[in-house]
């Protein structure tokens, strides 16, 4: 009976240790994926070919992001490296960088410069990737750029109270909510007649328009895109107390501005051509000039809110 108690206790014993070999195994696979090093001012990790930067022990000031690191491509940037740092002034992200985490930049009160270097493949802007960088003023969005924020990843911009103007490429073709809110020196957004954006929206697929400039208290005029649809109304403007003018492209086929205000288009058919005509009032914006306003004749709706 003793030798088979002993039996029994070696076997469970063997069990457990058999369980813990198996848990130790799964946490090096799950965890030392990726190698961790360093080199300079710089700690990376590396997995298959690719390094990502994870930290950055440097002075700040111009920082240069390397294209390489140990010998291996930079393809990403880790939120870890940078969010929140208050002693980097302007960053160069190298061609090689492809990712961008959420927050990458977030709250870096000295950062002014954000510069893609040439021949920059990122297609998305992150959620807060640049949140609360209350100093910049200067970037430069790459032509590769097709999302500003995305899916339920949004504010990337919000609160940068130095930025006054934002060019927005060609290529963007979704803008997430909230990416400019509580911009507070923000006093155009500029798209050219070729822009591809299509909606401000929380995720690609609905056709909701979000709002994207809130809170920006000196955005002085507003243009909408040829492809840009969905319904909007005063609450996606809230705040923004000085905006004077609405702008639409000739050829949109939802919006229609005329003397500064927004309109809903709409269209009809004379001596066998099509004509547009605003049909109702979307919004009359807050700061603009003159005392007397008279609605076209073709208006019959005027949209909640239209004139708050």
């Amino acid at each position: 009976m003793i030798l088979t108690k002993e039996r029994s206790v070696f076997r469970n014993n063997g069990a457990i240790l058999f369980l813990v070999a198996v848990l130790l195994g799964c946490l090096m696979l799950f965890s030392g994926g990726a190698d961790a090093a360093t080199e300079g001012d710089w700690e990376y990790s590396v997995e298959g070919n690719e390094a990502t930067i994870t930290g950055y022990s440097g002075s700040g000031g111009a920082v240069v992001i390397p294209s390489t690191l140990g010998g291996y491509d930079v393809t990403s940037i880790n939120r870890s490296a940078f969010s929140g740092s208050d002693k980097i002034t302007s960053i160069s992200i190298s061609s090689s960088v492809t990712d961008l985490d959420n927050g990458v930049f977030k709250d870096c009160t000295k950062l002014v410069t954000v510069d893609f270097l040439p021949g920059s493949t990122i297609t998305l802007l992150p959620g807060e990737a640049f949140k609360g960088c209350t100093s910049l003023k200067n970037i430069n969005i790459p032509d590769s750029v097709t999302h500003i924020g995305r899916y339920y990843s949004n504010y990337v911009f919000e609160g940068c109270t130095s930025l006054v103007t934002i060019s927005i490429p060609d290529s963007v073709t979704h803008i997430g909510k909230d990416a400019f809110k509580d911009c507070t020196s923000l006093k155009s957004i500029v798209f050219t007649e070729n822009s591809l954006l299509r909606t401000f929206e929380y995720s690609e697929g609905l056709s909701n328009v979000v709002p994207i400039v809130t809170g920006c208290s000196s955005l002085e005029s507003f243009h909408f895109p040829k492809l840009v649809d969905g319904a909007v109304d005063s609450s996606h403007f809230e705040g923004c107390t000085s905006l004077k003018s609405f702008t639409a492209h000739p050829d949109s086929k939802r919006f229609i501005a005329i003397d500064g205000v927004l309109y809903y288009k709409s269209s009809k058919v004379v001596d066998e051509e099509t004509v547009y005509y605003p049909s109702s009032i979307y919004i009359y914006p807050m700061a603009k000039e003159g005392d007397d306003y008279v609605a076209p004749e073709t208006v019959d709706h005027l949209s909640p809110g239209c004139f708050t």
